[in-house]
């Protein structure tokens, strides 16, 4: 049964890959040639994802965790959306089937240093050039209900495009 499981799930991510390749949810990141960043931070989010896992499969080879950190430095200075990796590895190591030890949440110190310190420079730039209203950035701007109302608003809208792709615009 096991082996009939395994196989059914084999053409799982041909089968993904050609559900975003139709969906029009967001088709202007392959429209639009200004949108070559988040094609870019797309390629090293899911390269540095894909190379981290395989370093906690051959534990003993470090390259693979250094190219996994490289990959997410290329992917956050393509896009600031990358800034959420560590995150996605936390939960990637949480649900890994093999033996954990403590070590392998250490490693991702490095991860979240560099998410850190590409929120700072973000942050900073941002501010500088005018973009990001700084009354925003301060925690105390909005109450905890209207921070919690926008947090969970933005997934959910995108989540309903994504099931029920109806009224999107044009570009």
């Amino acid at each position: 049964s096991t082996e009939k499981t395994s196989k059914s799930f084999g053409n799982t991510p041909l089968i993904t890959a050609l559900l975003f390749a139709v969906h029009p949810i967001h088709s202007e990141v392959t429209s639009f040639i200004t949108s070559r960043g988040a094609l870019l931070s797309g390629l090293f989010f899911f390269t540095s994802c894909y190379l981290y896992l395989c370093s906690l499969q051959v534990r003993e080879n470090n390259i693979l965790y250094f190219a996994s950190l490289v990959c997410f430095i290329f992917a956050l200075f393509s896009k600031a959306t990358a800034i959420t990796l560590p995150l996605l590895l936390i939960v990637f190591l949480y649900f890994d089937k093999n033996q954990k030890s403590y070590k392998d949440y250490l490693w991702l110190g490095a991860f979240f240093v560099i998410s850190f310190t590409g929120y700072i420079i973000f942050k900073n730039v941002g501010s500088q050039s005018n973009m990001i209203n700084e009354n925003i950035l301060s925690f105390g701007s909005l109450d905890f209900a209207s921070k919690l109302a926008v947090a969970v608003q933005i997934p959910l809208f995108y989540i309903g495009k994504l099931l029920f792709p109806f009224k999107l615009s044009v570009e």
